[in-house]
């Protein structure tokens, strides 16, 4: 549950800049860690249950059911989704051959028309419950008629990168693919063809940001003033770590601090580098829907909600009674 109530103020705030033009998606695996089978009374289940409450509160617009995500059972699935928690799968289904979940949600802006599409990718359940299908396969067939009446269609790849980049490939009809590679953490925007491709990374620690201006073409990067914020930003973390370095008072305490921003500091490299060089790719061209992205680093944020705040201390709570008995 690590970032949930610094994530929660995040949202608040980026719902009060663009006055709720936002779409809040997660691409799959929210609720458990790793693959197994967690009965209700696990620990395991007990914190699932409280992020999809808390996912809930948080007016996701579509979450991808994962792999993972199965581990509590459908029963789990089914009871978060009639408490308001929109799960969305394409290629999940039952044993009668009818989809488990809606295969994609629909949002529209103003005269814009946004599809969300899910995919999950395989589970290692025993279960007989339910049949993955071929991700490939499903969207062959669901995204020629969905492009037809959507402007902007995303997925949400509940599988390995490479996966998700394959069916980009199969697919043209794909504008921005977000994956849930659990063997990976964020993964700064690439373009693959004509579709970007992005990931957060799953721990609780980042909020992705994506924020687009879209004009019907390809998706392409506005660079400048995103290399200019994430400029100051190293700027700022490069002060910070020298004056840890250089002070010596509680060096043991600061040792987790600096390895933190020490993280940060390479990740931010790697943005830097990537925009450097999308923007000698991209130039100044106009022919291209522009997008500006970034990493928000919640523990950075120092800022929680007090409502997600009692539920995540309730939960512990009921959890440290609950290894007394």
């Amino acid at each position: 549950m690590g970032g949930l109530s610094e994530k929660a103020n995040s949202l608040k705030k980026i719902w009060r800049n663009t006055g709720g033009r936002v779409v809040v998606v997660d691409a799959g695996n929210p609720l458990f860690r790793k693959k197994g089978h967690y009965p209700p009374e696990s620990d395991e289940f007990i914190t699932a249950a409280t992020i999809a409450e808390i996912y809930t509160l948080l007016n996701h617009d579509a979450v991808a059911v994962g792999a993972n995500d199965l581990s509590g059972g459908l029963d789990l699935l089914r009871e978060t989704e009639n408490q308001g928690l929109p799960w969305v799968s394409a290629n999940l289904y039952d044993n009668n051959g009818k989809p488990l979940f809606p295969p994609y949600i629909s949002k529209t802006f103003d005269n814009l028309s946004i599809a969300i599409v899910g995919i999950t990718g395989p589970s290692h359940s025993d279960s007989g419950d339910f049949i993955i299908k071929d991700g490939g396969e499903v969207l062959a067939d669901l995204l020629p008629a969905l492009d037809k009446v959507s402007d902007l269609i995303i997925l949400l790849s509940a599988m390995p990168l490479e996966d998700t980049v394959g069916f980009i490939e199969q697919s043209p009809h794909i504008d921005l693919a977000i994956a849930a590679d659990d063997t990976k953490g964020n993964i700064i925007p690439f373009l693959s063809g004509t579709t970007l491709v992005t990931q957060t990374g799953n721990r609780g620690r980042y909020q992705g940001v994506l924020s687009v201006h879209w004009n019907g073409s390809p998706l392409g990067m506005s660079t400048s003033k995103e290399l200019l914020t994430l400029r100051k930003r190293f700027k700022t973390i490069n002060l910070r770590l020298n004056r840890l370095k250089t002070n010596p008072s509680d060096a043991n305490s600061k040792i987790e601090q600096i390895a933190q921003l020490e993280v940060q500091r390479l990740e931010l490299i790697g943005q830097i580098e990537n925009l450097e060089k999308g923007q000698k790719s991209w130039g100044d061209r106009n022919n291209v829907s522009i997008y500006e992205h970034r990493f928000v680093p919640l523990a950075d944020t120092g800022r929680t909600d007090p409502q997600i705040d009692f539920i995540i201390k309730d939960t512990k709570k009921r959890l440290a009674a609950k290894r007394t008995q």
